[in-house]
């Protein structure tokens, strides 16, 4: 009789059986590399293409390709399930209605850390302590 151990994959709840370890691991990659997490590079990018008015322009200031800040917006359109911008003649665009709210909470979120960041740099700076004496 033959007893095969199941175990949980970290990132799920699909048991796996942990007598094929290779085949464990395959699977949690391709978990990982499927997850819909919305990064803040998808945010940055997509609050500066809605600033700029096109790819390129927005490529230009986040010194990226083109192709990579529409593979981001498409990225963020999948995670989200929703159109975020129309692409007009000419490579311009502009967003949705859908976009114009993500619009608004992505700046929020990108002052919100840029404001949390300036804070902990300002704590990290070393604090000058007056000495009295002769000079």
């Amino acid at each position: 009789m033959i007893f095969t151990v199941i175990t949980e994959c970290p990132l799920g709840n699909s048991p796996l059986r942990a007598a094929r370890p290779p085949l464990q691991q395959q699977f949690c990659e391709t978990r990982m590399k499927n997850e819909t997490r919305i990064e803040l590079r998808h945010l940055r990018y997509f609050a500066v293409i809605c600033k700029e008015g096109s790819a390129a322009a927005a490529a230009r200031q986040l010194r990226v390709t083109p192709q990579t800040v529409n593979h981001r917006i498409r990225e963020l359109e999948r995670i989200l399930k929703v159109k975020l911008l129309v692409r007009q003649h000419r490579g311009l665009v502009a967003p949705t209605d859908a976009g114009k709210i993500m619009r608004a909470h992505s700046r929020s979120i990108l002052k919100y850390l840029a404001v949390a960041t300036e804070a902990l740099r300002k704590l990290n700076q070393p604090v000058v302590n007056p000495q009295i004496g002769k000079p």
